[in-house]
């Protein structure tokens, strides 16, 4: 997961992925029950909570609020049913091409 959340704060897609698909090895072959998480999914939610809540004066309970609204659309039936879906649903989110903090990446997880 470390590698993963370093991924993300450097915007390092191929080095996220390759965490993901090597943490979701370990998972399987160890018969862990932890839940696999996707790189991309993790990356834009990070972005998103960093985007609108990554002022070091917010604190971490309202980072996870903003995580928790949009994870809550993607389970709902009526959004799309991805994080990408939710976040580009026209009108919805703003968009910026940045890279989270490490806290920002923590509590989108």
């Amino acid at each position: 997961m470390s590698e993963m959340i370093q991924a993300a704060t450097q915007g390092n897609y191929q080095w996220g992925q390759a965490a993901e698909q090597a943490r979701n090895a370990k998972i399987d072959s160890e018969g862990l029950g932890y839940t696999k998480i996707s790189f991309d999914e993790l990356y834009r939610l990070a972005r998103q909570v960093y985007i609108e809540a990554g002022c070091s004066w917010i604190g971490d309970e309202h980072q996870r609020m903003v995580a928790s609204v949009v994870l809550n659309r993607v389970e709902s039936g009526i959004w799309p049913d991805t994080v990408y879906g939710v976040l580009t649903q026209e009108g919805q989110y703003a968009y910026r091409d940045l890279n989270p903090d490490v806290r920002a990446v923590r509590n989108a997880l």
